[in-house]
């Protein structure tokens, strides 16, 4: 061969005369945890799935929205009320004329007792409420039907 002056070239390796590499002694224990820790990942997500954690809350209808009312204030005596369309507010009348607004607040409800000039009515229907408390602050409620008579006329009690 041109330019070798007499030195043989070294045979090439071939890829299967290379000796098998061994796994690092951790490896196998750090493959096994990695294998379980999804595993109870995945056993956890469908426990919160089968038990119907983590859904989004939201105020089932007027009768709840009543409920709510009666549980924040043990002297309110709920007469009727009116839900968001979403969901996720009502405002509720007593019997004896006071109002109540209630709304999602994360996983529970928040509600506060308020009056009737607090409230405001947009010509969509829309009800503003100013709860007077900033760290509630205001609420929206987009009626899904007319805003009832009550809450038009303050005055009217059973």
């Amino acid at each position: 061969m041109p330019g070798h002056r007499g030195l043989a070239r070294p045979a090439q390796r071939l890829p299967l005369d290379e000796p098998r590499r061994q796994w690092h002694p951790g490896a196998m224990a750090m493959a096994w945890q990695l294998g379980l820790s999804l595993l109870a990942i995945f056993a956890l997500f469908g426990i919160a799935w089968w038990l119907r954690l983590g859904g989004e809350t939201r105020i089932g209808g007027v009768e709840e929205a009543k409920v709510l009312a009666r549980e924040a204030d043990d002297g309110f005596d709920p007469a009727e009320g009116v839900l968001a369309r979403d969901g996720l507010s009502a405002l509720v009348r007593a019997r004896d004329g006071r109002l109540a607004v209630i709304k999602v607040h994360g996983a529970r409800y928040a509600a506060r007792t308020i009056r009737h000039d607090q409230i405001r009515v947009s010509a969509d229907g829309t009800l503003s409420v100013d709860s007077g408390d900033r760290r509630y602050g205001a609420v929206r409620l987009q009626l899904a039907e007319a805003a009832p008579a009550w809450l038009i006329a303050p005055n009217g009690v059973d």
